[in-house]
């Protein structure tokens, strides 16, 4: 029998969310499942993707953000408005994280894609084109 991935395990209990009434017995009944399938391990991936459907549905953007500097508002704002021009995005969550190594630039990811304008990211490309 096939694995079911951690996003259709998300989807169906993005699904019951909406319809059961009693929580706590939609907790037990994936607790029973993630044991069961012996799959406890995967818990905090379909939990992150869980996550992610919700605030798709809500018509939130949970934005992760690494730079080399803390980022001034204007820089917030502008990300802001290069991913709010995706549909039905209402609310835009920026999670900010510093990481000397990216040298300077921003890399932004999101559920579904990924932006690097990373000077390390330039750096690389053009070693491995001079290589």
């Amino acid at each position: 029998m096939a694995k079911e991935s951690n996003a259709t395990i998300a989807r169906a209990i993005l699904a019951r969310l909406d319809v059961v009434k009693d929580r706590h017995q939609l907790t037990r009944a994936l607790a029973s499942y993630l044991i069961e399938e012996r799959r406890i391990g995967d818990s905090r991936a379909i939990m992150r993707e869980l996550e992610g459907l919700l605030l798709v549905r809500d018509g939130t953007l949970y934005v992760h953000v690494t730079t080399a500097y803390p980022l001034n508002s204007d820089q917030k704002n502008a990300i802001s408005q290069i991913f709010t021009k995706k549909a039905n995005i209402k609310n835009i969550i920026i999670e900010e994280t510093i990481d000397e190594a990216v040298i300077g630039g921003v890399r932004c990811e999101t559920v579904d894609s990924r932006l690097d304008l990373t000077v390390r990211r330039q750096l690389q490309q053009l070693k491995s084109q001079t290589a």
